[in-house]
């Protein structure tokens, strides 16, 4: 996952350049440095914005494709995650593997992720490569080789990355289900987010994990996507639990943030980690090509990487209290028990379900 540099879009592609970092620049209050940056749109419509720092003589470059996950065919779930491994194969000039050499080799490095909404590819490597991995992502963009052989290699590698970061590790979650562009309240769910689940101060691990000793780790997480969201609880239970016990704990927690706005105390030092991780990212070139793609691809704006630090200061102790009212409802809620084989049902019996009838039981 990553993202840098100068920055080129489409209706469908982008690509985002960001020449050289940040050095670290202290937090002055809760203000952020200025993105300064350019864009135009190419001839074959494809969009670029890029960014000028000469701190360091490193550039990075992002290449973003507005399809994801959510564009997979039906029936074929993952389609997208392959089709991002295909391109690290062969081209019309390049030998599969080829971008490897050509950003390793000089002392840099590339890579590639596939989220629900977008597709991107970046690359950060000494500046006076620009023009040559400029080429080679217009290359790998118009001229991919897709053989059987590709295609089977690389599915093989796309079904063991599911098993071993999917449905190896044991959970139990709450998914609430988000309405469609629920970006409009994209910053109180994620100060949301972080008082429930920002460290060991949290409210989560405060009581889940120190207090109850119902579990082991716990996290909140606001999945904002252009459609449908999720907003997801995970708890991993302590020794001799029950997944009940930690259900309910959790329904607790939600319910108590429900009923009673959150602390000053709180909400300011959810504002301050959620600054402080945009600063963090900001200090490197792929970090600000990141910030600069998702504001123009996802939220449609550019300018957005610098006007959303104030809407974040502004969100209150009513807003947050006012979207776990609206989205962590009953009827919203889905309910998964991944359990060992050992506390699993006998084959043949029911399931059980919760008040509303979401789904309990071993997967």
């Amino acid at each position: 996952m990553h993202r840098h540099s100068r920055k080129i879009f489409a209706s469908c592609a982008a690509l985002v350049l960001w020449m050289v970092a940040l050095s670290g620049a202290p937090r002055a209050q809760t203000r952020m440095p200025r993105v300064e940056f350019k864009q135009r749109t190419l001839a074959n419509g494809l969009r670029v914005l890029s960014a000028v720092d000469k701190s360091s003589p490193t550039v990075a470059i992002q290449v973003w494709y507005k399809v994801g996950s959510k564009d997979d065919p039906d029936g074929r779930s993952g389609f997208a995650h392959l089709f991002e491994h295909m391109l690290f194969k062969s081209t019309k000039n390049m030998k599969s593997e080829m971008m490897d050499r050509l950003t390793e080799d000089v002392g840099g490095n590339n890579n590639a992720f596939t989220a629900d909404d977008v597709t991107v590819y970046y690359e950060v490597v000494p500046s006076n490569y620009l023009e040559t991995l400029l080429w080679a992502e217009a290359d790998r963009m118009g001229s991919l080789n897709v053989d059987d052989p590709n295609f089977k290699s690389e599915r093989d590698v796309v079904k063991e990355e599911f098993r071993s970061r999917v449905l190896a590790p044991p959970y139990g979650r709450l998914f609430y289900l988000l309405e469609q562009k629920s970006f409009v309240d994209v910053d109180a769910l994620r100060v949301a987010e972080v008082i429930l689940s920002g460290g060991e101060s949290s409210r989560l691990y405060r009581s889940l994990v120190y207090e109850q000793q119902i579990a082991a780790q716990t996290s909140a997480v606001s999945d904002l996507r252009e459609d449908v969201s999720l907003f997801t609880y995970l708890a991993i239970l302590a020794s001799e639990k029950k997944p009940e016990e930690a259900e309910r704990a959790l329904l607790a927690e939600i319910k108590k943030m429900q009923d009673a706005p959150v602390s000053a105390a709180e909400l300011e030092k959810a504002k301050n980690q959620l600054v402080t991780a945009q600063l963090h990212e900001r200090e490197t070139n792929n970090g600000k090509a990141l910030a600069i793609g998702d504001a123009a691809v996802l939220l449609g704006d550019p300018q957005r990487v610098n006007t959303d630090l104030a809407r974040l200061e502004k969100v209150t102790a009513a807003d947050v209290q006012r979207v776990m009212k609206k989205y962590m409802t009953d009827a919203n809620r889905l309910v998964i028990y991944y359990l060992p084989e050992s506390m699993k049902k006998p084959a043949g019996s029911p399931r059980g379900t919760n008040s509303n009838g979401a789904t309990k039981g071993g997967e």
